[in-house]
């Protein structure tokens, strides 16, 4: 189990294959064990790391939380104009949507965590048992 995943023998062989036709300049077997290395690399980090399109929701938000306050900076000093109102309220609908996008997607990342770290543990949990 490289980097804590489990690599099957599907996963070699296509490594094998795939490795010996893309990889040039190398041989076998080395081409191909870097290249279930850096696999199993990539899967590891992805266990641990927030999805890209979770950061591009947070950092879309933090964009629309500070049109927000410009607008309504606006509204209070007087500076901006009459459709000033109108861009408000479509900044703070466009905010309230892409809320509930990351809410909705950040719940679905929680549950699959939650349900790798179960399999994971059961797979240990099988892997110590065995005498």
């Amino acid at each position: 189990a490289a980097h804590g995943v489990i690599i099957r023998d599907e996963a070699v062989s296509a490594a094998v294959r795939l490795s010996s036709r893309y990889i040039s300049g190398r041989q076998l077997p080395d081409k191909a064990v870097d290249l279930l290395d850096t696999s199993a690399a990539r899967v590891k980090i992805e266990l641990s790391t927030r999805p890209e399109e979770l950061v591009a929701l947070d950092q879309e938000i933090a964009a629309l939380e500070r049109e927000r306050d410009a607008r309504k900076r606006d509204l209070a000093e007087g500076t901006g104009g009459e459709d000033e109102q109108d861009a408000l309220n479509e900044a703070l609908e466009k905010l309230r949507a892409t809320q509930d996008a990351r809410a909705t997607l950040h719940a679905r990342w929680e549950t699959e965590r939650t349900a790798v770290a179960a399999l994971m543990e059961a797979r240990k949990a099988l892997r110590e048992a065995k005498p």
